[in-house]
């Protein structure tokens, strides 16, 4: 039996979650011109030149935060001149986060829930809304059709879509590169969308979104269904991701686990 189709217990499955973050933001990082990626012994830092703090971010700072260290990262990422934030441990990992990380202008923003789909024991959702066809990034026309459902979902404007867009013009796409990326399209024009990072364990659901006006009509589990299929036929058993508060009850209702909550902290610049 694969790697990727080995049985996992709940410790296992909740590491793997929280594991994924790095490798997807350090694929794209690396292949950006302007992007930045540092890792150093108890945190990994990323920054995509983009002026808004999702494509900011720092994870896997230790549990017991001093004051000193806190100002360090800090220091670190306020070099950059742009609004980050900070994905703190889950919670059950560190029940005493500082109350005292406002001082450093680091305010709470909001949770995000780790969540697990195990294809072997859960039956992926078939067929799409009416009205929807789904559409796999095959040429930049398709990256184009993307991101223009999904930086609406998230409020971006469409300049944010450029950084990614230059890396599959230099690298192509799958199966050059180890991720898959589809979208909807509804009433001829592209209303969702998602992709599925290939890792070497599990597979990484990322930039899931729908735009406001096309919401409600089950387009988000269509995407996210292409995705957990592209993951079967790769021959994997756990499709991860993190879910936001809109996501969550979606993906709950798709038949994804919920493993744990982390909290998520943002740093806007002067």
């Amino acid at each position: 039996m694969s790697e990727q189709m080995r049985e996992r217990t709940p410790a296992e499955i909740e590491q793997g979650i929280y594991d994924s973050w790095s490798p997807f933001w350090h694929f794209y990082a690396k292949h950006m011109p302007l992007a930045w990626w540092s890792r150093e012994e108890d945190a990994l830092f990323c920054s995509y030149a983009i002026p808004h703090p999702l494509f900011n971010q720092v994870a896997d700072v230790t549990p017991n935060l001093s004051r000193e260290r806190v100002a360090q990262v800090c220091a670190k990422m306020e070099e950059r001149g742009l609004p980050w934030l900070w994905l703190a441990n889950p919670a059950h990992w560190n029940d005493t986060t500082p109350q005292w990380l406002p001082e450093y202008g680091l305010i709470e923003a909001g949770l995000v829930k780790g969540m697990a789909f195990d294809i072997v024991k859960t039956e992926i959702s078939r067929g799409n809304p009416a009205g929807l066809e789904i559409r796999e990034v095959q040429c930049m026309e398709d990256t184009r059709a993307f991101w223009a459902g999904i930086l609406p979902a998230y409020e971006m404007p469409l300049e944010f879509a450029v950084p990614s867009q230059e890396v599959h013009q230099a690298h192509g796409f799958y199966p050059n590169i180890p991720i898959r990326v589809y979208y909807g399209v509804w009433q001829g024009q592209p209303v969702a969308g998602s992709m599925v990072y290939f890792d070497k364990e599990f597979a990484v659901i990322q930039c899931v979104g729908t735009t406001p006006e096309a919401r409600g009509r089950g387009f988000a589990p269509a995407v996210v269904s292409a995705c957990i299929q592209a993951a079967k036929e790769e021959g994997y058993r756990y499709v991860v991701l993190q879910a936001s508060d809109m996501g969550y009850p979606i993906y709950l209702k798709m038949g994804f686990t919920e493993y744990f909550d982390q909290t998520f902290y943002v740093k806007m610049p002067p």
